[in-house]
């Protein structure tokens, strides 16, 4: 809790910071020569991916734009309940119970408590502020329905990425087909 306001410390929510020392940044140096190299396997294993769960009907696999070349941070794979007959939350579980770890959607930027609240500061600064006075946002629930939907039916992993190797990713695939067999 913040001071005798009683609200909790919410700055840390705004974004990340990041503050690099020396030493960080000469090892970030180092490993931006192994950049291509290492996005070259990040797409190698998606295009893997991709390939062989697109064979289920229940997963729509999120093809890139065909003027970007996408190195995929994530992977994420839209999830289809109404075909499936399970709900998203009850996919997961299995995945992840099987070893395979899969995150739900991104919360949007509005629903975060500091947009909520419209309070960053103190006298709910920004928001409160004589130059935003005339704005007038919509943070409520339903304001973003796209966002709000790809948050509830999207499944993510954070882990398309070396020192993975392509047995890991077959795993994926094992855990999937072994979970659908179930529902």
């Amino acid at each position: 809790m913040v001071g005798p306001a009683g609200y909790e410390n919410i700055l840390n929510i705004i974004g990340f910071n990041y503050r690099l020392t020396e030493i960080q940044a000469a090892v970030a140096i180092e490993q931006f020569k192994k950049l291509e190299a290492i996005n070259r396997a990040r797409i190698g294993f998606v295009n893997w991916l991709n390939e062989r769960l697109s064979q289920f009907d229940f997963l729509e696999i999120m093809d890139g734009r065909k003027d970007c070349v996408s190195t995929y941070y994530t992977y994420p794979i839209l999830f289809r309940p109404d075909v499936a007959g399970v709900h998203v939350e009850e996919f997961r579980t299995a995945l992840n119970t099987e070893g395979m770890y899969f995150a739900r959607g991104y919360k949007p930027l509005y629903e975060q408590p500091i947009y909520q609240r419209r309070m960053l500061f103190k006298h709910g600064y920004p928001f409160g502020a004589p130059e935003n006075q005339g704005n007038i946002a919509n943070y409520k629930p339903g304001a973003c329905p796209m966002a709000e939907a790809l948050r509830d039916e999207v499944l993510i992993s954070e882990h398309i990425r070396l020192p993975n190797t392509l047995e890991d990713f077959q795993d994926i695939v094992k855990a999937v087909e072994k979970i659908s067999g179930v529902f």
